[in-house]
């Protein structure tokens, strides 16, 4: 093992646990994420609709789909992601 490339802290971005910032994917795919799996902490709001699916991908770390209005969205984040925060990084991604 060459603990010269081993680090102790995660990147700043995260993706050394596989967190993923939103991207944009289409209804089939939604609903695909919604259907695969039993969701878990689904979250329908005046602001949007959210869910992850129940496998984790690493430790806390889940897919998330998130829709607000007619917009969908995929993104990997810790389970315990309050909806509002989803919500806003997604807003962050819509032009």
């Amino acid at each position: 093992m060459n603990t010269a490339t081993m680090t102790a802290t995660p990147e700043p971005d995260g993706s050394r646990y596989g967190i993923k910032p939103p991207w944009r994917i289409d209804e089939k795919r939604f609903w695909y994420l919604l259907e695969v799996l039993p969701p878990c902490k689904w979250r329908r709001m005046s602001d949007g609709e959210s869910f992850h699916i129940s496998e984790r991908l690493s430790g806390s770390i889940v897919t998330w789909a998130v829709r607000i209005g007619s917009d969908y969205f995929e993104l990997q984040d810790d389970e315990h992601k309050p909806h509002a925060e989803l919500v806003a990084a997604c807003r962050a991604v819509t032009p």
